[in-house]
């Protein structure tokens, strides 16, 4: 097979031509594949000279065909997943890059029971061309003798399926005519699965594909979002794309619970947004939203590092810069939420800190809890009195945009000011979270330990406030007396 797209221009021009005919000619037995065909005309004034018919013969059309793309293993280090986990090995091993079937060398996956699956997401639409399955070598080969190869689309609907019956194949490959193009790739089998590697080859058809750089003469926005091919665990559903979320969806958060989501804090599917994508886990979140590290806290994206270990996830192995079309940040009760395995927050960081900062002084006060109490009053709104959002042009509730800015504003101040404008918030967004929890019953269990930890954070707070006021006064008597 081979793809060309190009432009085929006639020199001449006719007057009486009604109709266009354009006529496809294929050469071998391969499938062609069509995107899009137009024409482009312009009405000119027919000379007097002009003859009335078409001249004889025909102009050969000229055209000039781009490269045909290169294939690629689509699946390598993509998001994937499997039924269950035997020996600690995980989806991952069969996305490596490594086909090594050698159970001790570390690079096979392996499921345990019955009626199993592994699947892989693409994360875009994509032409699937060859598929290559490779099977563990050193013991239980016959496991894969039959088996049933599936390609889906976005909304994982099945576009193509394949049955291979075999006797303890080392390589099974599928060549696919038509091309299919599809986002997940799933193996099922009645067995256990042990798979050393599974590659897709093909290409990003040119509608998904988002460049690597900022595409030029298209604008592109950040914010608290994660993009629309990254993916959560929906209960009673499975796992379900962030683009196909909707408002009282019960997703799978960080406390290991499901909760529902009861707003978008921005959902925007054509805008054009820089993510973060973490390897081997897949997850794309954009630079300033938090994530969950382990001995970190709840960090920016764009503080962690390679070799960081993420809560629920795997060690991150590499850090992409990429765009993708469409933004998605759903909130939870708790705040959190489960994302290709990974735990992360609702919410975006406004310092490059876990904590928040005035000046040089680094408060005991996490950014996270920060903004999950900043929300208190929205969390209750919506709980208690109206379930409505009101959105702005840009995909953005209004209420979080708003409170967001509020915050941009604060933290813009000198450190006294800001001291001086958070000691009363923070009693004020106290008294928000002891209401949801009397409210929501946990009041019993967490009110006591949180009104404590309130009233020695506050007075905290108020002790250096007092202190900034006191070196500022002395400052200013120094000052007088030196003049």
């Amino acid at each position: 097979w081979y793809q060309m797209t190009g432009t085929f221009s006639l020199d001449d021009t006719y007057e009486s031509a009604q109709r266009v005919l354009l006529r496809f000619w294929q050469p071998t037995a391969l499938d062609y594949i069509i995107d899009d065909v137009s024409i482009v005309s312009e009405k000119t004034e027919v000379p007097s000279t002009m003859p009335s018919q078409f001249p004889s013969p025909l102009p050969v059309p000229t055209y000039s065909p781009l490269p045909t793309p290169d294939l690629s293993n689509l699946a390598l280090l993509k998001p994937a997943e499997q039924s269950s986990i035997n020996h600690d090995s995980g989806p991952e091993k069969a996305v490596d890059g490594n086909t090594d079937g050698i159970w001790s060398n570390g690079s096979v996956m392996h499921t345990f029971g019955g009626n199993n699956f592994w699947v892989v997401n693409l994360l875009s639409p994509s032409y699937i061309s060859v598929i290559k399955v490779y099977n563990r070598l050193d013991f239980g080969q016959e496991y894969l003798n039959n088996f049933e190869l599936e390609i889906l689309n976005e909304k994982q609907e099945i576009l193509h399926s394949e049955v291979f019956n075999g006797n303890k194949p080392t390589v099974v490959e599928f060549s696919l005519r038509p091309i299919v193009i599809g986002q997940y790739v799933r193996i099922r089998s009645e067995t256990i699965l042990m798979l050393a590697e599974v590659e897709v080859y093909g290409w990003v058809p040119p509608s998904a594909e988002i460049p690597s750089t900022s595409p030029t003469g298209i604008p592109t926005k950040a914010g608290f979002c994660f993009s629309g091919g990254t993916q959560v665990f929906v209960e009673n559903t499975g796992p379900v794309l962030m683009k196909n979320l909707k408002v009282g969806d019960r997703i799978l958060t960080g406390n290991n619970k499901f909760q529902s989501i009861y707003s978008f804090g921005h959902r925007d599917e054509g805008s054009i947004a820089e993510f973060l994508q973490f390897l081997p886990s897949g997850l794309e979140i954009s630079k300033d939203h938090m994530v969950f590290v382990e001995r970190r806290g709840a960090i920016p994206a764009s503080l962690v590092i390679v070799g960081d270990q993420l809560v629920g996830g795997s060690t991150v192995s590499e850090i992409r810069s990429i765009y993708r079309r469409g933004v998605y940040a759903p909130f939870t009760i708790s705040g959190t939420l489960v994302v290709n395995g990974v735990t992360c927050s609702s919410y975006v960081a406004l310092q490059e800190s876990s904590r928040l900062r005035i000046g040089k002084w680094e408060s005991p006060f996490s950014l996270h809890w920060m903004s999950h109490a900043y929300l208190t009053p929205h969390r209750i709104w919506f709980s208690w009195v109206s379930e409505k959002e009101r959105v702005n042009d840009n995909g953005l509730s209004v209420w979080s945009e708003s409170s967001f800015r509020a915050a941009q504003w604060l933290l813009k101040q000198d450190p006294l000011r800001i001291l001086c404008l958070v000691t009363p918030l923070l009693l004020v967004l106290f008294l928000f979270v002891s209401l949801e929890m009397l409210i929501s019953g946990s009041i019993a269990l967490n009110g006591i330990p949180l009104l404590l930890f309130g009233f020695c954070a506050v007075r905290f707070v108020s002790r250096e406030t007092n202190r900034s006021k006191t070196k500022a006064r002395q400052h200013q008597y120094k000052h007088k007396i030196l003049s």
